[in-house]
């Protein structure tokens, strides 16, 4: 018998690679959790980064957008999912484990992209498109009184006035990464409020602290986060 099929056809249109791959993965679950198969872009650039085993799309299913945690019909089939899907509820539905085991970057990215350095403490500066984030001071400050000092500290910033360098050189167009496998592969990740860390740290092992947005203000927060991207 054919399986239900569950598509998610807006997966790199709209949204940096962080927002790309939690989209790809709350469809993946949800295909998953029903028994469906799974159908993604032939162009999304994750059949070049990432070892799949999913199928390109085939025909046009009814659209169902992301409405909400509280409205969403939880067992509907054969539609294409559309929208983002960062509410709480659509990341309850996987484990971090199924979450590796889904995203395996082909051979070449981890030959290109080793940890460069014995220990580090990484920290994610997010500039460019986000109003409300941590200053370099304010993650100094709370590193300092763990004992960490800037020899140990490597910061990674979609703005290049605030990264750090390294010494480690991109190898194809999917530059960020570099950046990408920096996150993944530290000893200690400070992540920023971003999808990109957010997935670097499930993807990695590096103990997490985590920003907590709240009043228009920020906190850190102790832990590894195995949930919220916000």
């Amino acid at each position: 018998m054919k399986k239900d099929i569950i598509q998610k056809s807006d997966i790199g249109k709209g949204g940096r690679f962080g927002n790309q791959l939690q989209e790809y993965i709350f469809g993946k679950a949800y295909a998953v959790k029903y028994n469906c198969r799974y159908q993604i872009p032939a162009d999304w650039c994750g059949w070049e980064i990432f070892d799949l085993e999913d199928e390109f799309i085939t025909e046009n299913l009814p659209a169902y957008r992301d409405c909400g945690e509280k409205n969403f019909l939880w067992g509907i089939k054969n539609v294409n999912l559309l929208g983002m899907f960062y509410q709480q509820k659509y990341f309850d539905i996987c484990t971090v484990d199924q979450v590796k085991s889904w995203l395996k970057f082909k051979k070449k990215y981890y030959d290109a992209y080793p940890k460069y350095k014995e220990f580090y403490v990484c920290c994610h500066l997010r500039k460019t498109d986000f109003l409300f984030q941590i200053s370099k001071q304010s993650y100094l400050k709370f590193l300092n009184s763990l004992g960490y000092y800037e020899d140990d500290i490597v910061f990674v910033s979609d703005d290049p006035n605030h990264a750090d360098y390294l010494p480690q050189q991109a190898i194809d167009e999917f530059s960020f990464l570099r950046d990408f496998f920096v996150i993944m592969n530290a000893d200690i990740l400070l992540r920023s409020n971003s999808t990109f860390s957010f997935y670097g740290s499930v993807l990695g092992k590096a103990k997490t602290y985590s920003p907590q947005v709240f009043n228009m203000g920020i906190a850190i927060v102790t832990g590894k986060q195995i949930g919220r991207a916000s």
